[in-house]
Formats: C-alpha cells, structure tokens, sequence
C-alpha cells in the first residue's frame, strides 16, 4: 500500500532538494511572515511544485506551510509539507535544512519522505514496512539518557523559557545538541544518533513525514504532555525518542511545567 505514493514523493523531494541547492548560495530573498518567521523565494519555489506536481498525479488535498488547496479537518487523507525546515539554517548556510512531505490518513501518518540534498540522504517510511536512509533500514538507539544525545530547540527564546527542563535534562547526564530544523533532529532519532528530541515550537507541518518514519524506525512521538498528536489539526510541541528515554523525558517536562 502507498507505493505509487512513496515513488512519487521521493522523485519530488529530488526535484525539491535541486532548488534548495540553486538557491544555497544566491540571494534568497528573504522575508518574515506576522509570527516573525522567515520565508525564502526557494521556500515558496518548493511549495509550488509540490502543488503542481501532486495535484497532477493525485486527487488527495495538500497542506503546505507557505500555500495549501485545503486547510486542515476538510479531507481524510491529505499530504503534508514542509517545504524548506529549517529556514534560518537555509539562510545562513548550515546544511540542517531539509524537505519533508507526509500523507496522513485520518490524522495518522501513513507514509513519509525527508530529504537532506547536502549529503544526499533520503529517509522514508511507510506505515507497517520499517523505516529507511537510502535504502538502508534506519533503527533507534536503545541507550539512556546518560552520556548521550538530546536535540533542543536552537531558538534562545526557547532555551530561556525551558532552561529548568535543561538543566533537569543535563542533570540526568545527557549532552545537549541546539540544532535548526525539526526534520533534521527527527531523522537522527530515528536513525539512532540522538536518544531524543525535545521542543515547544514544532508544528504539524514539521512533523507529518518524520512522525512515521521515526515510529517505523522503532521510536516514540508524542506531544510534549505525552498526548498523542492528531496530524488532522495544527498544532505544537513535540517529544520524539527512541522510546527508551520518553516517559523519564516526558516526566522531566510535566513536572516542571506544571
């Protein structure tokens, strides 16, 4: 199931990932959205031929985080897409931004592509059949907190308004890694470099295609409360782990945030 699916959003991400790389070093011309945000002409390029070119082949709406043909609660299945995460790494030339695109079926991820144009890395999943980087089947580490990674927010904003969830985190003997790009945090869960992922600020459009392909690698998603995310609404925050270290993860953070 979903394999015409998953052909055609991994040639997308290609196509995709070439216009990230023409623009990687041109003027990007950028600009800030209300919520301050920032928006490249590369961003707005990708989500336009991620509209033209699924809406060619397939009769599924599409949310995009610059432009969409419906909006989130109207369809059943629907592809979901981040065209550039992590814009502000894209703008300053480091290589953490990616493009991801995932197909939700009654607000469950079912198939998901994230592509790095870097370093050439395609990870992709689909529900029921693992998860893989180029062909390559991605599993979670199975370590503890102590002596190893978790991925948080690069925003400072963000650290100072969660620095008692850091320092707890710290506590507990993990390293902490500030990287930008959700997507790009995700794939190194799921593919076993990092233990966890924690951050307030994700959205449903950072997280449609990495959810299932972090899942699918043997891993756990949830919102940062431990409730379970619904990809058929917009919303924020996210706990994404190798499984191993989320409830003492998920404890940490409703403790201090209560």
């Amino acid at each position: 199931m979903y394999e015409a699916e998953l052909a055609f959003a991994k040639k997308l991400a290609k196509k995709a990932g070439d216009i990230m790389l023409e623009y990687f070093s041109l003027d990007k011309q950028t600009h800030y959205k209300d919520d301050a945000s920032p928006v490249t002409i590369a961003d707005k390029k990708v989500n336009r031929l991620v509209i033209e070119e699924l809406s060619k082949q397939f009769d599924y709406g599409i949310i995009g985080e610059e432009e969409s043909t419906i909006e989130y609660g109207q369809e059943n299945t629907v592809w979901i897409c981040d065209p550039i995460d992590g814009t502000r790494a894209f703008i300053y030339g480091a290589p953490s931004a990616m493009f991801s695109l995932g197909l939700v079926n009654k607000g469950v991820p079912v198939m998901g592509v994230a592509y790095d144009p870097f370093l050439n890395r395609m990870f992709y999943a689909v529900k029921g059949h693992g998860s893989y980087c180029n062909n390559i089947k991605l599993k979670v580490s199975k370590n503890g907190l102590r002596n190893h990674y978790v991925a948080l927010a690069s925003d400072g904003e963000q650290l100072l308004r969660n620095a008692e969830i850091v320092e707890k985190i710290v506590a507990r003997g993990a390293s902490t890694v500030c990287l930008e790009g959700a997507v790009y945090k995700s794939c190194l869960v799921a593919e076993g470099k990092f233990v966890g992922y924690f951050s307030d600020d994700p959205k449903t459009h950072d997280l449609a295609a990495t959810a299932i392909i972090l899942e699918e690698a043997g891993g756990k998603i949830t919102a940062p409360d431990g409730s379970k995310l619904d990809f058929s609404k917009y919303f924020e925050g996210v706990l994404a782990t190798n499984g191993v270290v989320h409830e003492e993860l998920l404890e940490i953070i409703k403790t201090t945030s209560a």
